[in-house]
């Protein structure tokens, strides 16, 4: 029998829970505007990103998804639809209002699904992965959605990364038995800094390099400049040889 890691667990007052669902749909609904979309484009891309994470996990560990059983869950999905069909241009003018919002309520959205999956009896891993979908699911079906590649596998500005890290910190900090509260806090800072950091500073994430051919490489070089050191030294004893002769 699995045995959980602690019997107190990470409650999210409904209020908050709504306002990550709300801030999900403009990001969502935004997009379905920059690709003009109509009306019911709009609807479902919001709806979809809004809610599509908590969908995913609670699917996953096999539950009945929590937006299905309280309707506050698609009428604030809906809310933030009708918001960004009718004022989409001040949304998109106030995008760094959106996007510290968002950095905020991403990385306790990745620690309730963390701490939810730890709940139910899932090992530390499978917790993290389900924190992790759990932050990212809305986002990949909205783009899976509209045909594009999932931003989280671009290279760009951190997101999934920033997720991981907050979910990571919280994790280890629960397996220490630290408080609770001090855990998810902590968890959620670092998430809110690595993201806006991001942002503000340009970090990306790394992309795949060739290990092989870079070492070659330096192997090559490193010879080279070594042949070119005998080369002169034997240049210089040359000189002094015939100076001395």
């Amino acid at each position: 029998m699995t045995t959980l890691l602690r019997v107190e667990i990470v409650q999210t007052p409904l209020a908050l829970d709504l306002l990550v669902v709300f801030v999900g749909a403009i990001s969502g609904g935004l997009v379905a505007v920059v690709r003009g979309y109509d009306v019911a484009g709009v609807v479902s891309l919001a709806i979809a990103t809004g809610i599509g994470g908590s969908m995913l996990r609670d699917v996953l560990l096999n539950q009945l998804p929590v937006a299905l059983d309280n309707p506050w869950y698609l009428a604030t999905a809906l809310g933030g639809a009708t918001l960004v069909f009718f004022f989409a241009g001040t949304l998109q003018r106030m995008g760094a209002v959106v996007l510290i919002a968002d950095a905020l309520l991403l990385g306790l959205y990745g620690i309730v699904g963390a701490e939810k999956a730890i709940a139910n009896g899932l090992e530390l891993l499978p917790a993290i992965l389900l924190g992790l979908i759990t932050t990212i699911g809305g986002g990949a079906l909205r783009d899976v959605l509209t045909g594009r590649t999932p931003e989280v596998f671009e290279k760009g500005e951190l997101y999934a990364i920033a997720a991981l890290a907050g979910v990571l910190v919280f994790v280890g900090l629960d397996r220490l038995d630290v408080s609770l509260t001090i855990a998810v806090v902590a968890g959620t800072a670092v998430t809110f800094a690595t993201r806006i950091g991001a942002w503000r500073r340009g970090w990306t994430a790394p992309t795949a390099i060739a290990a092989d051919e870079a070492l070659l490489a330096r192997l090559q070089t490193v010879r080279r400049a070594r042949g070119e050191g005998e080369t002169e030294e034997r240049a210089r004893r040359r000189r002094r040889y015939r100076r001395g002769s």
